[in-house]
């Protein structure tokens, strides 16, 4: 009996080690993202992250309707192995203001935190 509750102890005792080893290597990564509009057919911009977390990340841009309601979204598309991103657009965009924004991700142990960038008027 005490030989089957030793094994059950000492079982546990390393199932509590792997997982807190586990737990342990997680990391996680800001994401910074910026928007420009200097050339009137595209939305250009880049992501800023460490741990890989640049490259092929989902970045959408929107028009925002109101200030912290609705939005449009405009389009998305992925980034470089830089961070650089470019969204190219039929038509010239609206007056407005428009937001970039890269969704969270996860690579592995490596947690990508999701990152907007500052509002962007466009005149």
């Amino acid at each position: 009996m005490n030989r089957a509750l030793t094994a059950l102890l000492a079982a546990l005792g390393a199932l509590a080690l792997v997982g807190g080893a586990a737990v342990a290597h997680e990391e996680k990564f800001e994401t910074k993202v910026t928007l420009k509009t200097k050339d009137p057919s595209a939305f250009k911009g880049k992501v800023e992250a460490g741990g890989g977390c640049r490259k092929g990340r989902t970045v959408k841009v929107y028009h925002l309707l109101e200030y912290g309601g609705e939005r449009d979204l405009v389009g998305s598309t992925k980034s470089k192995r830089s961070g650089a991103w470019k969204l190219t657009l039929d038509d010239p965009p609206e007056k407005g203001n428009y937001q970039a924004i890269a969704k969270k991700l996860t690579l592995g142990d490596h947690k990508c935190k999701r990152g907007a960038s500052k509002v962007k008027a466009v005149m």
